[in-house]
């Protein structure tokens, strides 16, 4: 009796364990998610696949010049070991960080499994998707390069990677003077004031050779461009201690009307010169008559600053978004940031100072396009992901159109139009007509909108991944 009753009590506890396995088994089935049970399956392991918001390891991404990706693997409890698809092992002896340099393809994911040193494992991936993104504007204020640097900045923290990715603010030239058939483009060019410009075409050289009463220029007369960089060589031989310059986002909206960022120089020997060189460096005007020197206010300036006589030196202007620059051979001088001026064109200018040669010019321009110049200059490729995103708080009449409609289906293009109520209900059903391929937003508030478009551009780029 008394061994039947230890048998018995033997058996109930072993019922009772396997009772408590059972139920730590199930619950431990509820904890898990899925596709970690399915790894521990397929694996035949009892590590578990950490990819979630508790893991300890992170990924950092920077895409790089051709097919290679800067992935930074981090983990505070340290690694122990990376597996990269292709197989190769890297052994990390518990740094709390890793760096690695991969070669990558279009069109790919690639996850990489993570060790770290308690033995959890984690699987993190980054995809590699083709795509073409145009961003257009109209009536918006906004700078777009820094619309696009933040693009592909967050593309990549959201571990995307950008090789593939192409993100454009419109078009983009560049010219050298030293390039052959030039006398066709300076022919063309405008002058203003009462100066004697002229182009040798031998010597590659602009000419202004008048000691003109006030302001005088000489400018492409058919440019709008939103960024420019304007490089040129530039000496006068006149006995003269005046000013000479450049121009950059230069608008003549009328006889003396002038508006435009400035960058000026003259030599003030012996307390002369225009202002004894209260000008010199980065000025602006603004709507106001540039030819009796009026309504010119200054940026950045420096009256130590001067050209020197006889000598050709270099000169650089940038107006990029709203940072303008001004360098005298390669060296930057005066740095500004003004928005007063979103656009316009190009060209030379002198204040009283003859005898001034311009040569050696380089210009890089870029225009933002309206979405009707976008239809019209860009080529897409429709087994890319394409996507237009178009600023534009003025009424957008051209997207009722049953063309472009058929354009966007055609060229498989995403429509994110950013806008105000003003073209909400075109914009909704613009996108219905196009397979519902886009989405509206409303501009009122930068990082809202901006959100909204990354959101976009995430879910449309990991589809197909």
């Amino acid at each position: 009796m008394h061994i039947q009753n230890i048998k018995f009590n033997y058996i109930f506890k072993l019922i009772i364990a396997l009772i408590i396995v059972i139920i730590l088994g199930f619950l431990l089935f509820l904890t898990i998610p899925n596709n970690q049970l399915l790894n521990m399956l397929n694996n035949g392991t009892s590590k578990l696949n950490i990819n979630d918001d508790t893991s300890s390891t992170r990924l950092k991404l920077e895409s790089k010049e051709d097919n290679d990706v800067l992935l930074i693997f981090e983990d505070t409890n340290g690694i122990f070991k990376i597996t990269a698809p292709n197989g190769l092992e890297i052994i990390a002896n518990g740094k709390e960080s890793v760096a690695l340099d991969y070669d990558v393809e279009k069109n790919m994911t690639y996850t990489f499994e993570i060790i770290n040193t308690k033995n959890l494992v984690s699987y993190i991936s980054f995809i590699t998707p083709v795509s073409h993104i145009e961003i257009t504007k109209t009536d918006f204020n906004i700078d777009l390069n820094n619309v696009q640097e933040s693009i592909y900045k967050d593309l990549n923290h959201n571990l995307i990677a950008t090789n593939f990715v192409n993100v454009s603010i419109g078009e983009q030239n560049y010219m050298d003077s030293n390039q052959t058939q030039m006398s066709e483009v300076f022919y063309s060019w405008n002058s203003f004031g009462d100066g004697n410009w002229s182009y040798n075409s031998s010597s590659k050289t602009i000419l202004n050779s008048k000691n003109s009463s006030y302001v005088t220029g000489y400018y492409y007369p058919d440019g709008n461009y939103d960024d420019i960089e304007l490089s040129f060589n530039a000496m006068t031989t006149n006995g003269d201690d005046d000013i000479i310059g450049a121009m950059i986002r230069f608008n003549q909206n009328s006889e003396n009307d002038f508006s435009s960022y400035l960058f000026l120089l003259d030599r003030h020997d012996n307390g002369g010169g225009i202002g004894n060189g209260a000008y010199n460096g980065l000025n602006k005007i603004v709507n106001n008559n540039l030819l009796n020197g009026s309504g010119i206010t200054y940026l950045s300036v420096n009256p130590s600053l001067r050209w020197e006589r006889s000598k050709w030196q270099n000169y650089k202007m940038i107006a990029k978004g709203n940072l303008i620059e001004a360098y005298i051979d390669n060296k930057l001088v005066a740095q500004t940031t003004d928005s007063s001026i979103s656009s316009g064109t190009y060209g030379f200018l002198s204040w009283s100072q003859a005898n001034t040669y311009f040569k050696d010019i380089l210009i890089r321009t870029r225009k933002s396009l309206t979405l009707s110049e976008l239809i019209e200059k860009i080529t897409w490729n429709n087994i890319e992901i394409n996507v237009a995103i178009n600023f534009n708080n003025s009424y957008e009449d051209s997207l009722n159109s049953s063309n472009l409609q058929s354009y966007f289906i055609d060229n498989n293009i995403h429509y994110i139009g950013v806008s105000n109520e003003i073209n909400r209900l075109t914009i909704e059903n613009f996108i219905d007509n196009i397979n519902d391929n886009g989405n509206y937003i409303d501009s009122t508030n930068y990082n809202t909108y901006y959100n909204e478009i990354i959101k976009y551009l995430l879910s449309i780029l990991s589809v197909n991944n």
